[in-house]
């Protein structure tokens, strides 16, 4: 069984993987359940975009949940920046590929 990862369960030491927060047992974006959850949450994530889990996804969750675009220029991944700008949902690229 898996855990840590988001809608996972938090694992045996109630930790969720990259920013990712442990809400009444499971690994959720903190940014869905609070939208003024604080950005710090990101500089947990390892930097990149491979894993939702990675610090661009955090990111771009958070400009889209904050509604706040600047939070985009933190974006190192080109594809990913100009969605995030737009405020795209980043929920929709969730199993979809990108333009």
């Amino acid at each position: 069984m898996f855990c840590g990862y988001e809608e996972d369960p938090a694992c045996e030491d109630g930790e969720c993987v990259g920013w990712l927060v442990n809400i009444d047992g499971y690994c959720t974006n903190p940014f869905k359940a609070d939208p003024g959850a604080d950005l710090s949450l990101c500089e947990r994530a390892e930097p990149g975009h491979v894993s939702r889990d990675y610090r661009d996804w955090c990111y771009w969750y958070a400009a889209f949940h904050k509604k706040d675009q600047s939070i985009c220029e933190l974006i190192r991944w080109g594809e990913m920046k100009p969605l995030c700008m737009g405020m795209n949902d980043p929920d929709y690229y969730r199993y979809r590929s990108f333009p």
